[in-house]
Formats: C-alpha cells, structure tokens, sequence
C-alpha cells in the first residue's frame, strides 16, 4: 500500500483496487455535430439554412452598416460635437495648445524629465 495514487480500499473487504484515470473525450467532428444539430433542429440547422437566406441577411447587415456610416458622416459634416472626445473640445477651448490639454500630472513629469538629465557612470556588462 506504498502507492495511494489510482487506488481505493473497499469498505470492509480491505483488498485495494487500481482505478484508470478517466480519458478526456475529443470534441466531436464536423460531422458528428451537424448530425445532432439537424435531430435537434430539423432543417432549420444553420448547417441546412438555405444560402440564399442567409445572402439577405448578410445584405441586411451590410445596408445597417452603410446607414450607420452615412450618419456618422452627416454628423461630421454639420458640425456636430457628439462624436468628438473631451480632449478635442478642451483644445478647441484652449485654442489648439497641446500644453492645456495635458494633465496636470503628465506636465509635471515632462518638466521634471526635462530638468533631470543622467550624470552617473553607465555600468556595462560583457
């Protein structure tokens, strides 16, 4: 009874028995799946779906897609603010300088980086 991996002792009968590890099952094919789609759901299985169907409803999504991108476009060209950033409309405030739109902190860090400038000995390792 040196090895407790794999075994178990019955309850009263005190005989050790060796169990298998159970082996992980592979995902079933292309085939297999489409088989229980269609018991599943009949014709309406997307494997089953007539093509032509599935051409409109691509064609569907297409003619959003091109709705959303003409509105967006519309926006743009009138002028409206409802599509810009924050930042684009604090530089637009502050007239454009890129110093007022930094945050205070990011300032901060790129005068102190400016002041401080590297005067030890560099260490280099072969």
């Amino acid at each position: 009874m040196d090895d407790a991996d794999g075994m178990f002792v019955s309850s009263l009968g005190g005989q050790a028995k060796k169990t298998k590890p159970k082996k992980r099952k592979n995902r079933l094919g292309q085939m297999a799946r489409q088989r229980i789609a269609e018991k599943k759901h009949g014709n309406s299985a997307k494997h089953k779906v007539d093509p032509a169907k599935d051409a409109i409803r691509r064609q569907d999504v297409r003619k959003m897609q091109e709705k959303r991108k003409r509105k967006r476009e519309r926006l743009k060209e009138s002028g409206s603010d409802s599509g810009k950033g924050l930042k684009d409309k604090i530089a637009k405030q502050s007239g454009g300088n890129q110093e007022e739109v930094l945050h205070p902190s990011w300032q901060a860090k790129q005068k102190q980086s400016a002041v401080q400038s590297f005067q030890g000995t560099r260490i280099k390792f072969d």
